[in-house]
Formats: C-alpha cells, sequence, structure tokens
C-alpha cells in the first residue's frame, strides 16, 4: 500500500472516531438534560407571615429544640418561622441579626431576650415601626415586647433548693451556684427563690454564688474547672443554670476524678446530659418544656397581630430529671431523633 493511500486511510478513520465519540457525549449530555428535566421541581410555599427567630446559640440544642417547636407551630398559622442565625453565611452578634430583621420588615420576631440597653432599643425600634416581638426563656423588661414565654424562676429556685436539701443529708453542705451576667434579673428571682428557702430552715447549708460569665480572662469552662480542682474552693454540689455550664462540671467532674463527691445540678437536657444522669455523674436536671416554649411563642405573636392584646407573661412547664425517671426521657430524646 502506499504512503499516500495509507496516511488518507487513518484520517479517513480518525475522523469516524471523532464523530462517533462527538454523537457518543451528545447522546451521554441529552440524556443527562432529560433526566434534570424530568427531577420534580422544587415546590415553593406562600406564606401569610414572616416571623424572624433570633438566638446567638442557634446551634446549641435547646435553642433547636425550641425552634422546631416554634417552625411547627407557624404551619398552623400559615407563618414561616425563620432561624435567622442559621440562615446567614458570616458570624452575626443577636443585635445584629436584631437590625437585619427589622429592615427585612418581618411581621413578627422570636427573640432570646437580655437585659441590655442596646437589646431593648432595638426592640423598641421593631415595635415602632410595627414589628411585634416576643421574648423567650429570658427576659427583656426595659423593653416594649408584647409577651414574655419563660418559667416561673421563683418556682425553679425553690425546687433547685428542694433537691440541694434532699442530697445534703443535713450535713454541713457548701452550694455554689453559677451564674450569668447576661441573665441578671431572671436569676436574681430564682436566687431568691433557693435562698428564702434554704434560709427559713437549714443552717447547714452555706450558699454561694459565681459569675462564670464576669471573669474577662477566663471562660466559663476555664473557671468550672478551676473551681473543681482546687480543694478549698471545691463545693459539695454545683447549681448550673445552663446547658453549656452543666455539660463543663460533668467533664470536669469526670476529668478530676470527682463523681460521687460533688454533685451536680443541671439544666436543661441533651444526650450527653441524659447519659450522665443515667450513669449518676449528674444528680439532676431541670428540663423545661421547649416544644411548648417554641409554640406558644408563635401562639402569642399570632393573637396579638390578630386581636392586639395578648398575655403578657406565659409561663413554660419544667419537669426535673433524675436517675429514677431519665430512661423515659431517653427514650422520648431517640423517637423524636428517628429519620
Amino acid at each position: 500500500m502506499k504512503k499516500k493511500e495509507l496516511i488518507s486511510i487513518i484520517s479517513i478513520v480518525s475522523l469516524l472516531l471523532a464523530i462517533t465519540s462527538t454523537i457518543g457525549v451528545m447522546v451521554y449530555y441529552n440524556v443527562k438534560i432529560k433526566n434534570i428535566s424530568a427531577t420534580k421541581t422544587e415546590v415553593y410555599t406562600d406564606y401569610a407571615y414572616h416571623y424572624a427567630f433570633i438566638t446567638e446559640n442557634y446551634d446549641d440544642p435547646l435553642w433547636e429544640s425550641i425552634y422546631a417547636g416554634a417552625k411547627k407551630q407557624g404551619k398552623e398559622y400559615n407563618a414561616y418561622v425563620e432561624n435567622f442565625a442559621a440562615n446567614v453565611t458570616l458570624a452575626y452578634s443577636m443585635n445584629e441579626m436584631l437590625e437585619m430583621a427589622i429592615v427585612a420588615k418581618v411581621d413578627g420576631i422570636i427573640v432570646e431576650g437580655d437585659d441590655s440597653i442596646e437589646t431593648s432599643s432595638l426592640i423598641n425600634t421593631a415595635v415602632e415601626q410595627g414589628i411585634h416581638v416576643v421574648t423567650v426563656l429570658n427576659d427583656c423588661v426595659l423593653s416594649t415586647r408584647c409577651s414574655f414565654i419563660g418559667i416561673n424562676n421563683y418556682k425553679l429556685g425553690k425546687e433547685y433548693a428542694n433537691q440541694i436539701i434532699n442530697y445534703s443529708k443535713d450535713a454541713p453542705t457548701k452550694v455554689v451556684v453559677l451564674l450569668n451576667a447576661s441573665n441578671a434579673t431572671n436569676e436574681e428571682i430564682m436566687w431568691s427563690g433557693l435562698e428564702n428557702t434554704i434560709s427559713e430552715n437549714y443552717s447547714k447549708i452555706e450558699l454561694h454564688k459565681l459569675d462564670v460569665k464576669s471573669e474577662i480572662m477566663f471562660t466559663s469552662e476555664e473557671i468550672i474547672r478551676n473551681l473543681i480542682k482546687n480543694k478549698k474552693e471545691q463545693p459539695d454540689i454545683i447549681v448550673c443554670l445552663s446547658l453549656t455550664d452543666t455539660i463543663s462540671a460533668y467533664q470536669s467532674v469526670v476529668d478530676f476524678n470527682k463523681v460521687g463527691k460533688i454533685e451536680i445540678l443541671g439544666s436543661y437536657q441533651s444526650q450527653p446530659v441524659l447519659e450522665a444522669i443515667d450513669k449518676n455523674i449528674i444528680a439532676a436536671s431541670m428540663a423545661i418544656d421547649t416544644d411548648q416554649m417554641g409554640r406558644s411563642a408563635v401562639d402569642s405573636l399570632f393573637e396579638f397581630q390578630t386581636y392586639g392584646r395578648v398575655s403578657d407573661y406565659v409561663s413554660v412547664d419544667f419537669s426535673l430529671i433524675h436517675k429514677d425517671n431519665v430512661k423515659q426521657f431517653m427514650k422520648h430524646t431517640d423517637e423524636e431523633n428517628k429519620p
């Protein structure tokens, strides 16, 4: 075969392979496009109301649970409850998110309150612009919010006192209550219930406060660890008023081999807390009905929006979780977490 003929044949074969390859690629992408077109189109729902749910600790199990209750209840009123912190790419403070919600002209705001003047001012601005605001868990007493959804803190203090009395067994007992300065009003009320119940009849119980947020140089976890490992400062009972402090205390007690020597009375419920109660590392924990709290927040917003009035304060139930009933709570949590 001549060289020119060989080159010609090779050229023709190369051309055929190129055409075949091109057709194959076209068929492949044509099928992909058809498959994409056949995919179910995302369904968008129109809502009558848009409520903003705002807290800095949006990924905390406590706030996730409160939000879940609010979101479910929102559907009952054709309201979309948006978790503002979860839908932004950058880390914003709670007050920055409040400003964003005001600019967005939402219909209502559900927010974790505090005692700061800045938060009060922003809530007042929202109300002036016709946006109704409900505070949850912690109030903002200087603001014009329409309702506060919380627990009876005096009653909570009395319940903690009853547990302290139970674990003291009428022996000299040192108790340290971990406080958070940003929730001063609620904690003062709780402290009154605790102190009044104990001071009336139990002189052997020595009560102390420790503000775990006041030390700028140290985190609350470091403050708790220092408290537990210091023999002179070491208490017999630690009362924790937040889920974060409860977990920090439980981990520190384990790390420093103080299980059984220091009793922990915690707050709220999460899988680690329930497991620690089951293992006798945490004596008991006060659990808020977070689903009820979230639902009540939406109920209050809608009621005020519809009728122009609502209860100034809505009380939410709390339960004591201890060794005898922890299995029930663990079972309920497992059922909630099922896909």
